[in-house]
């Protein structure tokens, strides 16, 4: 079967707009000057516009019948020139469109807020698809529609973004980057730079980007131009083409490139001319990004992550349809079951973890679903999607094992990394398989791979990983504060994360409980246990020890004798190995 190694993402940046502008607002300070806002009936401080993390204005759903309306100052357009309103923002396809738990308006007033126009919906196909945004767009990720407001030229106005929620059960929203101007001729504004975020070393991979109109002409020719560690390419020209103000382009450059080095590289990608002028604002017209490099790619153990309540109605249906697969594939894959606290009163196993993890993802409800670090969905995840999970290549083999003492837990985990990741983290959690006295409100009576406790919390352990250097982990806890009902049914689950992506590079689970201070009995003695140089046996009798590494190949054979045996282990790379010995009597 074709193994998949490159994650292709696009990589999306808002667009810093050029033209005239007659207003510029990236909300930065909060309430901005002359706007104002109109709040519905609900009484949390979240049920309204907020600022967040002080860059952008967002709504968040808190299962109130939300009204919520952010209105601009007024706005003189001018009479003459091309004119439009862009802006960022970001919400979820899904919750607002397929599953039409709410709306998002763009209004235009001419009368000063007394009657409005409505001049976007975020599920009007034909307005999302005029604004030059893909449909249907996607969950969680920026949008960056520009309205035309050539129809309101010469006119004072006031612009209105409207969130509706009359359920209670949509989704966040978030807007930035508010900007109205007039356009310049032969300015286009790179948008899209798709590429993978990781590859494998003698691969060539392709520069692919998408490109937007905001002039006031249309696009006939353009030249690309991409950077590999600062080392530009030939420029690629495309012409003979007709891309109207408002339109995208996608094009990909005719040179491929071949990564020689298991390193990161810099990437840039950019539109050098346009229509065989330089564009008036070139500053929009480049993207930057990175890859990294592996050496070697692995077998993958796919890990799936999910936010379920039992008083959230609609997790039974996610939680059925994913554990339905899981059932045909077991001891393939790994998972951790996130229990949190809202639909009020919020699921009775729901620990403060939980909500880190869902803060990690900015999950703005549930069900919410992710497959090796990436958005999905509960409801259609299918055998399909499994095998596809599965298919993506990792980085890294994992060796993990743990061992108690009473309540308490020691886990270790051991692994050598094949990819550079700067930013990384290794996250270990402590599930119980199925669970019953956490039943809710929603109709189920069992719940799987429930999470109890993070190791050493939810945040991971932190870390840079480089190709070939080994990682050894080891983590303890008490667990005597969890809601565990059968300590003979716990898992341990452990996973590899890029911190900036949210991709996970691996995991690993094993519900194998070893104790490796009460092995039986086999008439043998091994010290120290970590060993240095030497490694000493004392055995009741003769025979071959084997030593193998945690990819399971075998590093020394030595033959020991009745009494006390010391064996050189110095030419032993520091990590984890294994000890099989044999003897007449026994294979230990």
């Amino acid at each position: 079967m074709k193994k998949i190694y490159v994650i292709l993402i696009a990589i999306v940046f808002s667009i810093n707009l050029s033209g005239e502008e007659l207003i510029n607002e990236d909300f930065s300070t909060w309430l901005p000057e002359g706007w104002s806002v109109i709040e519905g009936p609900g009484n949390s401080y979240y049920s309204h516009w907020f600022h967040r993390d002080n860059e952008f204005a967002t709504v968040y759903v808190t299962g109130d019948n939300q009204d919520e309306w952010l209105i601009s100052p007024e706005i003189e357009l001018p009479a003459t020139g091309n004119l439009e309103v862009a802006m960022d923002m970001m919400g979820s396809f899904y919750r607002m469109v397929t599953m039409d738990w709410g709306d998002v308006f763009v209004y235009i007033s001419t009368d000063g807020g007394s009657t409005w126009d409505t001049i976007w919906k975020e599920d009007d196909e034909a307005m999302v698809i005029a604004s030059g945004v893909n449909w249907p767009y996607g969950n969680n990720e920026w949008i960056f529609p520009s309205i035309s407001l050539n129809d309101y030229a010469g006119l004072t106005v006031k612009i209105a973004i409207r969130y509706v929620s009359p359920t209670g059960e949509s989704d966040w929203w978030n807007v930035d980057n508010f900007i109205v101007r007039r356009l310049l001729e032969n300015d286009v504004a790179l948008q899209e730079f798709v590429f993978p975020e990781y590859g494998l070393v003698n691969d060539a991979f392709s520069f692919e980007g998408t490109f937007k109109n905001y002039g006031a002409n249309e696009v006939t020719s353009f030249e690309a131009v991409y950077s590999v560690n600062g080392v530009d390419s030939d420029p690629y020209l495309v012409e003979n083409i007709n891309v109207a103000y408002n339109a995208t382009y996608e094009f990909t450059h005719d040179i491929p490139y071949t990564f020689s080095l298991a390193i990161i590289y810099d990437l840039s990608l950019r539109i050098s001319k346009v229509n065989g002028h330089d564009d008036p604002a070139p500053e929009n017209n480049i993207l930057n990004r990175d890859i990294s490099i592996a050496s070697e790619t692995v077998e993958r153990k796919p890990f799936f992550e999910v936010f379920t309540s039992s008083t959230c109605s609609p997790c039974q249906g996610a939680n059925e349809q994913i554990d339905g697969v899981l059932a045909n594939n077991t001891g393939n894959y790994s998972l951790v079951k996130y229990q949190v606290y809202w639909p009020p009163p919020g699921d009775p196993y729901y620990i403060v973890d939980d909500s880190i993890r869902s803060e990690y993802y900015n999950v703005g409800g549930v069900p919410d679903f992710y497959s090796n670090g990436v958005y999905g969905s509960g409801y259609s995840f299918s055998q399909l999607a499994f095998n596809a999970a599965a298919d993506e290549v990792a980085y890294m083999d994992m060796f993990l094992y743990y061992f108690f003492d009473g309540n308490n837990i020691t886990v270790n985990l051991d692994f050598t990394p094949t990819i550079n990741i700067l930013d990384a983290a290794v996250y270990i959690a402590v599930v119980e398989k199925t669970t019953y006295n956490n039943v809710g409100t929603n109709g189920e009576t069992e719940f799987h791979n429930v999470l109890m406790k993070m190791l050493p919390g939810p945040d991971g352990n932190l870390l840079s990983l480089e190709v070939d250097e080994n990682v050894s982990i080891t983590e303890s806890a008490g667990l005597g504060d969890t809601f565990i009902e059968e300590y003979d049914d716990l898992q341990v689950v452990a996973w590899v994360q890029d911190n900036e992506t949210k991709y996970v590079l691996q995991s690993e689970s094993s519900d194998l409980i070893v104790g490796i201070h009460e092995s039986p009995d086999t008439g043998h003695s091994i010290y120290p246990n970590p060993a240095d140089d030497l490694l000493h046996m004392e055995s009741l009798n003769s025979g071959i020890i084997k030593v193998y590494d945690v990819s399971g190949r075998i590093r020394m054979e030595i033959y020991f004798t009745e009494g006390l045996n010391t064996f050189n282990i110095s030419d032993l790379p520091a990590g984890l190995y294994f000890i099989t010995s044999i003897t007449d009597e026994q294979t230990v």
